[in-house]
Order: C-alpha cells, then structure tokens, then sequence
C-alpha cells in the first residue's frame, strides 16, 4: 500500500471515529478526536462546523471561534452559516462589532437568511441604531417569516 493511500485511509478513520462520538453524544472523546485532525491539519470544514456548534453550546467560546473560522477557511458548504454562528458567538461575548459585521458577512452571501436578519436586528436594536433595526425587522415580515431562531 503506497503512502498516500496509507494516509488517506486513517484520515477516513479518524474521522469516522468522531462522527461515531458525535452521534453517541460523547462530547469528550469527539473533542479528542477533532483535536486530533486539527493538529494532524485535515480538511474537514464539516466537522469544524459542527464541534464549533458543539463548544458555543457548551460556553467555549474561544473553541467555538476557532472551529467557525476553520470552517470558513476550508470552505464549509453553508458559509453563510458559518458567519452567522461566528457573529452569534461574538454576540454572546459582548464584542457586538464583530458580530455586526458577520452577521452582515453572512448576508452578503444568502441575502434572505431570516434568522441573520433578525439577529442583527435584534444587534443593532441593543446598540440604539433603531432606523436600521426597523429595517431588519421589516425586512423579516416582507420575507413572510413567521418563526425565528433566537
């Protein structure tokens, strides 16, 4: 077996491994394995996106930062997702600038995300900016949404 192939096949496995933790709940032993890719530097804009998912939820907000912007510089297939999870986590942390300008980042790329829009209506709302809060807003009701994420 060459190299490469030798390579690629524990790359498969290790990855596995933490998708099996991932789908057990076994945070602790998914984090091992997900430290282990990281430090191994394997392209897994998924696995960076959901561990990222998985340390805001827990209150790690630094991992969670880490693993969000690992997830945009692989190229995760929902970008915009990622800058909205990223802005979510800068939200939580007081730093409200930085979300402001994720959460407009995730905009520019999905223009009718409902749940960015109302987040950073609810941003610029808490930071007094209210002409472009209502604007947020009006543009959730034209879009027809009915439920949000908060």
């Amino acid at each position: 077996m060459r190299k490469e192939d030798n390579m690629a096949e524990n790359e498969s496995l290790l990855y596995q491994r933490w998708e099996t933790t991932v789908g057990e709940g076994n945070f602790e032993q998914a984090n091992k394995y997900y430290m282990m890719m990281v430090g191994d530097q394997l392209a897994i804009p998924k696995a960076h996106y959901l561990m990222g998912l998985w340390y805001r939820q827990n209150g790690q907000y630094d991992g969670a930062l880490s693993a969000f912007q690992l997830s945009i510089e692989q190229g995760y297939e929902n970008l915009a997702e990622s800058y909205f999870e990223l802005a979510g986590v800068f939200q939580e942390i007081n730093e409200q600038e930085n979300a402001e300008y994720f959460y407009k980042k995730s905009l520019d790329l999905q223009p009718d995300f409902i749940d960015a829009i109302f987040c950073l209506g609810q941003l610029l709302s808490d930071q007094g900016k209210n002409d472009e809060s209502l604007q947020c807003f009006y543009q959730v009701l034209q879009l027809g949404c009915h439920e949000v994420a908060t």
